[in-house]
């Protein structure tokens, strides 16, 4: 695991360069969301993996999703748009240091429930979903920011 892990801070590093160029209110997604938005949900759920990780460390109830994935969406980066880019910056710096020391020392094989009732993962296996998730908004982030600059 300690591979998806260098793999996970490289991506995290990536998306925390870009969130410190990005222009947050350039829309990106035919939907509507922003590029602030994208970073608040980014932001939201990397808090979310990192509760859900150190809670299995101490032994404590899993913090679990027990919503649609779709209304925790909506919700959250509403919520979480009211943040400064700063603040969201190092809300992600705090939930991803944490989220690293409690997943090296975790067992590759530890499973890790997504939430209620979704998808169980092995350790490796839920570091390598949470890894592409951030890859790909990072990239979407990325990608708009070169349209916007032609």
């Amino acid at each position: 695991m300690i591979q998806e892990v260098k793999n996970l801070e490289e991506s995290a590093n990536t998306f925390l360069d870009v969130v410190r160029t990005t222009k947050l209110l350039r829309p990106v997604y035919e939907d509507g969301w922003n590029a602030k938005e994208i970073v608040a949900h980014i932001v939201y759920y990397h808090e979310y993996y990192s509760r859900v990780v150190d809670a299995l460390v101490k032994k404590k109830d899993l913090p679990l999703i027990d919503e649609s994935l779709m209304v925790i969406n909506m919700r959250c980066t509403k919520e979480y748009a009211k943040y400064s880019r700063n603040e969201l910056y190092s809300r992600f710096k705090k939930a991803q240091r944490i989220f690293v020391k409690d997943l090296l020392l975790l067992k590759d094989d530890t499973e890790i429930p997504y939430k209620k009732g979704g998808m169980i993962y092995k350790a490796v296996d839920y570091v390598k979903v949470i890894d592409g998730h951030i890859r790909k908004h990072t990239k979407d982030l990325v990608r708009r920011k070169r349209k916007s600059s032609i």
